[in-house]
């Protein structure tokens, strides 16, 4: 949609819908509407499946520079902890890449790469970390539906949305994106701290009732109606 259309329509729209607060602004510093409405996406819960819970980190999404996961595996590498395995669940046009990336820093036989997952339940079910390295996002699905697991989480502070959903040291951590190091600092700060992951684990447990199914559909309902 051009500039110019988006300026005009949304200015005469009964309402507008922002996945967030930030997306909230640049909307209205872009088209000067003043009746936007921001109402997060809902959660699709991840009920932990019964298995045996390993030292494992995962994360999901889409194999692109876009995601950081680049920035993840040089991280994992330089954690000093070497009993835990990172778990990669995505398909992408850098799985190669990537691959020789992890060969070249010594860590692939403690990466797991397991392409295209429709069902990533059991992925979810054994870690213990969940990050999402994103150098942008819109909302991330994939770290609310972490949080439902639950599992202590590491964002990167993309500034779209993710500190509206984490509160740093809370329900989770956040870390600017592309910085290796403060991404191996947290990762070694959950590794090692077995409370700290249980604290964030029970309130990030939260977001199944913050954003659940009915609250957000009655968000909806009331801009509407």
């Amino acid at each position: 949609m051009s500039e110019f259309l988006r300026k005009t329509l949304y200015k005469r729209a009964a309402g507008i819908v922002a996945q967030s607060n930030f997306a909230k602004n640049v909307l209205e510093e872009k088209t000067k509407a003043k009746n936007i409405h921001v109402i997060y996406n809902p959660v699709s819960v991840i009920d932990r499946i019964d298995c045996e819970v390993k030292n494992r980190i995962v994360t999901v999404g889409r194999l692109e520079e876009v995601k950081g996961h680049r920035y993840l595996i040089e991280a994992f590498a330089g954690i000093q902890n070497k009993d835990w395995e990172l778990c990669i669940v995505g398909s992408g046009s850098l799985r190669s890449e990537l691959e020789s990336l992890a060969n070249s820093l010594g860590v692939s036989d403690t990466i797991i790469f397991h392409g295209h997952l429709s069902d990533f339940r059991l992925q979810m079910s054994e870690a213990q970390i969940f990050v999402l390295p994103s150098l942008k996002e819109g909302f991330p699905n994939a770290l609310i539906e972490a949080m439902s697991v639950p599992l202590a989480c590491i964002a990167s502070n993309t500034f779209n949305g993710h500190h509206e959903i984490i509160a740093h040291g809370e329900n989770g951590l956040l870390v600017q994106p592309g910085n290796v190091e403060e991404l191996t600092r947290a990762l070694e700060y959950l590794i090692e701290n077995k409370q700290v992951r249980e604290k964030l684990n029970a309130k990030a447990f939260e977001v199944r009732y913050k954003l659940n199914f009915e609250s957000i559909a009655e968000q909806y309902l009331k801009v509407i109606t």
